[in-house]
């Protein structure tokens, strides 16, 4: 299922499904990447200030940047939604830390 917005600058597309989003990114087009931290699990990250159990976990998280960005051409990156005053433990930090240079690797193997 997808979900369109679209105007003379920019393109917006919302997916469920990964094959469809793996199947519909051009991967010559600079491409923004957003990363929503409420998707990871609590259990590896509760520094959001809504956090649900059942969301990704790490090698969730792993296999579908490895799946579906491995050839996009990626020209930056942010985290939204990290809330430090929930981050107990720093594992939230730890996660972010992690996510940040797995996806670093990407860009890299692609750029390298």
């Amino acid at each position: 299922m997808k979900t369109e917005m679209k105007n003379r600058k920019f393109f917006i597309a919302i997916y469920i499904d990964f094959e469809e989003v793996k199947q519909s990114i051009d991967n010559n087009l600079p491409t923004y990447l957003t990363v929503d931290c409420d998707v990871f699990d609590p259990s590896i990250f509760l520094g959001v200030t809504y956090s649900f159990l059942g969301r990704w976990l790490y090698q969730d998280f792993l296999n579908i940047i490895h799946n579906i960005l491995h050839n996009v051409n990626i020209i930056a990156v942010d985290f939204v939604e990290f809330n430090s005053q929930f981050d107990f433990g720093n594992v939230s930090i730890s996660t972010l830390t992690s996510s940040i240079l797995d996806i670093l690797a990407i860009v890299g193997e692609r750029h390298g």
